[in-house]
């Protein structure tokens, strides 16, 4: 008989309904489902039509206690972070709950349905969250994504306290050091609290990663970066944000508006540029070595030799392509390099796929 549901559920789109209900009222009344069956099942939820009444059978087969395959775990997870609905979002944890007391689940699974649990527990004891929240700092220190409820969660904070805890800062620096987009609302909360005339590092840094993630800088806060280049304690990291965003933009514009300006702020504009260069992200690398050609070219900036000794670096860097080590080779050729850099400077040029050639 199961032969023949999953011959349906695979191939015959207009009886996969009544099969699907069929599988239903079997499964409710605790019998189990063969493991052919569910795998056909878990392949159905991706089917609009009958996604829904496919995910109520593999709702009773979990609760059965039966195992089920990596494809269900990942359209549960992926429902934490991706489902507009909150109760298809509870369920979804639910479900990863019991499914890791029925069997054994990967790491990126079982971290998910952890982080997700720090949630719920945040916020069912907002008073009460210190370990929940230090769990979610480490988690996401470690690269781990942010479910949909976190942010809800964060949105919560964000509006009943009026000190936010430091790990709160951390875990929303993390988040954009992970490249993971922050939700516009919860942006503009962070910009509230944003005053120019203190230090704000954490803030800062994560307005510049946001630059870095292609997010869209407001009016409102781009006018307060601009009273922040005043505040002599976090004036470079300010630069560094407006540097960011000409990169973005027209380079050339951006620059020409420093024409006229002090050898000092032109300086601290190339060293923004080099300092960006140790970056892992290509984009950002290419646009800030363009960045220094235009100082060099338009402004007549001679790099020293720290900036000549980091370019030497990133030519050696396997993040470092072809139209990279050109751009590197036009900087250096028009900078003045001592007999260990010039030596590097030929090396990095040579030609060569193996050591016998090299030598």
């Amino acid at each position: 008989m199961f032969v023949i549901f999953n011959h349906i559920l695979s191939f015959e789109s207009c009886n996969q309904a009544v099969a699907i209900k069929i599988l239903y009222d079997y499964s409710a009344n605790k019998y189990s489902i063969p493991q052919d069956t569910i795998f056909a099942l878990e392949d159905a939820i991706s089917i609009p039509e009958i996604s829904y009444q496919a995910l109520r059978v593999l709702n009773n087969v979990v609760r059965n206690r039966q195992i089920v395959g990596g494809k269900f775990l990942l359209f549960l997870a992926d429902n934490l972070y991706l489902s507009c609905d909150s109760q298809l979002r509870d369920k979804s944890f639910e479900l990863l709950d019991i499914v890791n007391h029925n069997q054994d689940i990967s790491d990126e699974i079982f971290h998910i349905l952890e982080l997700e649990r720090a949630v719920i527990a945040i916020n069912s004891s907002p008073l009460d969250s210190n370990d929940a929240i230090s769990y979610l700092y480490e988690m996401t220190e470690q690269n781990q994504r942010l479910t949909l409820n976190g942010f809800i969660m964060l949105d919560k904070i964000m509006n009943s306290q009026f000190v936010l805890d430091e790990k709160i800062f951390g875990i929303f620096l993390n988040i954009s050091k992970n490249a993971q987009r922050l939700p516009d609302n919860l942006i503009n909360k962070l910009v509230e609290r944003f005053d120019p005339r203190q230090e704000n590092c954490h803030l800062i840094d994560i307005f510049e990663n946001l630059v870095k993630n292609n997010q869209n800088i407001s009016a409102k806060l781009t006018l307060k970066l601009e009273k922040a280049l005043e505040n002599t304690l976090i004036s470079d990291q300010v630069l560094s944000i407006f540097v960011l965003l000409a990169l973005k933009d027209s380079l050339r514009q951006f620059f020409n508006s420093f024409s006229d300006a002090g050898i000092k702020l032109v300086s601290r504009i190339q060293s923004v540029l080099i300092h960006l260069l140790k970056g892992d992200n290509q984009n950002v690398i290419r646009k800030s070595l363009n960045g220094l050609k235009i100082l060099i070219t338009f402004h007549k900036v001679e790099l020293n030799q720290k900036s000549i000794d980091i370019l030497l670096d990133l030519a050696e860097n396997a993040i470092c392509d072809e139209n990279m080590k050109n751009d590197i080779n036009i900087l250096l050729n028009t900078s003045t390099l001592d007999y260990s850099q010039q030596y590097k400077m030929k090396l990095f040029n040579l030609k060569y796929t193996s050591n016998d050639e090299l030598l």
